[in-house]
């Protein structure tokens, strides 16, 4: 196939993704592969950096060949990754022991520390999510191998790093480690000296859509690309899915609905909301960002099938559920599996069940779990409404986006219009993107998010069901406070 193409890797957390795009935005093949966490204890989930990052080169090998693309035409790489998660590495640039993800949950004592000197210094607070608390947490405990560390990259660093051989990062993906101020622009030395750090181990920061390279020979021979091919700096999956879904000027919104949850407002303001969403740069230069998310959202639908409906497909579960009145007939649940997100970060905070009966179905339990999961979405959307306004419409992207049945109950749920992208994958089209900006394509992010966006479908609330899902959503909000009252997150 000829012409100009541009490959979009999204790193995710329980998925590695890959596309390749043409210079008009049209997506000439997908390819994707299944990520692993393991379990390392109580809290704390890990997974081998080296395993993962083969998974993207899969990924993009497969892509040449199902597009039939010649590696001339191929221009640069973009991406889009999960942050907090990291990787330490000895002076050689190999992994030391296996990534820390950032569903990893083993810091709580260490992130109270940080984050109170964080406080003292004049900077922001910090969280287990972080990776910061992580670190010092193996600091303590695993002393014998962060002697040997002589570089710490969070995951989408570590794979440029093994595409180009330097170490960069950007201001969303340092900020994420803690220890990185977004607004000052700077590496807050204190806090990594408490971390067992100093400059010399940490990348070099610069912005999304910047080049970082070109292709080492050995990445290129891995790849069967040219040593020609650029890499862009990309930046966190929920920022880039925005730039996707064309979620680049004021006002915006748009939802992934992934593993976790996340809804991305776009502003011309710097919000600074305390204790409660998370806030940072957009990756359009001069705007900004107000995410507020959940820690759990596709993931829990993922153990009902893997566990509960084996045999079953996601579609068939969609089909069983909308067979079920809204409200589950009293089935209640919590998605909350690995604890909450903002504006509380309650690590001890667990899944349930309530109103189960022995006339209840597989059915009426898939569907009390996809309610609860869009009840997070609507708690969000509270959330997000009292800082920067109501989200009026919303972009959903992700897995879940391409159910018609959940983006349904979506909207009617939550009386936002709901828009689906023509590319439910909108972080590896915003990947992409910050791909043909590097290259020169298009003169900036916002430019090639705009000329390249395309709707696929609307979903209107229908009026008529909102006194059901209130009161199904006042039973959700009932079932939380019954068991974590004010000391968890009822927001989501």
């Amino acid at each position: 196939m000829s012409g100009e193409f541009y490959i979009g890797v999204d790193l995710g957390t329980t998925a590695v993704k890959a596309v390749a795009v043409g210079r008009d935005g049209r997506i000439a093949a997908s390819a994707s592969r299944e990520a692993r966490l393991d379990s390392a204890g109580p809290g704390r989930l890990e997974f081998d950096a080296d395993a993962y990052v083969s998974l993207a080169f899969d990924c993009i090998r497969e892509l040449l060949d199902a597009a039939d693309v010649e590696a001339k035409s191929v221009k640069a790489i973009g991406l889009s990754s999960q942050a907090q998660t990291f990787v330490v590495l000895d002076g050689d640039g190999r992994p030391l022991r296996p990534a820390v993800s950032w569903l990893d949950v083993r810091a709580e004592a260490e992130a109270a520390e940080l984050s109170a000197e964080s406080l003292r210094l004049g900077h922001g607070g910090i969280n287990a999510i972080e990776s910061g608390p992580k670190l010092l947490w193996l600091k303590r405990h695993e002393a014998e191998v962060m002697s040997r560390a002589r570089r710490v990259l969070v995951i989408p660093d570590y794979f440029i790093f093994r595409l180009t051989g330097r170490a960069v990062s950007d201001p969303t993906t340092a900020g994420s480690t803690g220890l990185y101020d977004r607004r000052a622009g700077t590496w807050v030395a204190e806090l990594l000296k408490m971390c067992g750090l100093n400059t010399e181990m940490i990348p070099e920061v610069l912005f999304a859509g910047d080049a970082a390279g070109t292709l080492t020979k050995r990445a290129a021979r891995e790849l069967g690309l040219s040593e020609d091919v650029l890499v862009a700096v990309g930046t966190n999956d929920q920022s880039v899915g925005a730039v996707g879904a064309g979620n680049v000027t004021p006002g915006c919104a748009s939802m992934a609905l992934g593993t976790s949850l996340a809804i991305v407002v776009t502003s011309e303001k710097d919000v600074r909301i305390p204790g409660a969403m998370a806030t940072g740069v957009h990756p359009v230069r001069g705007l900004y960002i107000a995410l507020a998310f959940a820690k759990t959202s596709g993931v829990v639908l993922r153990w009902f099938r893997d566990t509960l409906a084996p045999a079953a497909s996601y579609e068939e579960l969609f089909r069983e559920l909308a067979s079920v009145p809204i409200g589950s007939a009293g089935v209640s649940c919590l998605p909350h599996f690995s604890g909450t997100g903002p504006p509380t970060y309650n690590a001890s905070v667990r899944g349930a069940f309530s109103g189960l009966n022995l006339s209840h179905t597989r059915a009426h339990v898939a569907r009390a779990v996809v309610e609860s999961l869009t009840f997070t979405i609507r708690e969000n959307l509270e959330l997000l409404a009292e800082v920067v306004g109501r989200v009026r419409e919303l972009r959903a992207i992700g897995g879940g986006a391409r159910s018609d049945t959940w983006l349904q109950m979506i909207a009617d749920a939550t009386g936002v219009v709901v828009e689906r992208p023509a590319t439910s994958e909108a972080a590896c089209l915003g990947a992409a993107e910050f791909a043909m900006t590097a290259a020169g394509a298009f003169p900036s992010v916002r430019e090639a998010s705009l000329a390249l966006y395309r709707t696929d479908r609307r979903f209107e609330p229908d009026r008529s069901l909102w006194r059901a899902y209130d009161e199904a959503y006042g039973r959700y909000r009932a079932l939380f406070e019954s068991l974590y009252g004010d000391g968890g997150n009822a927001r989501g």
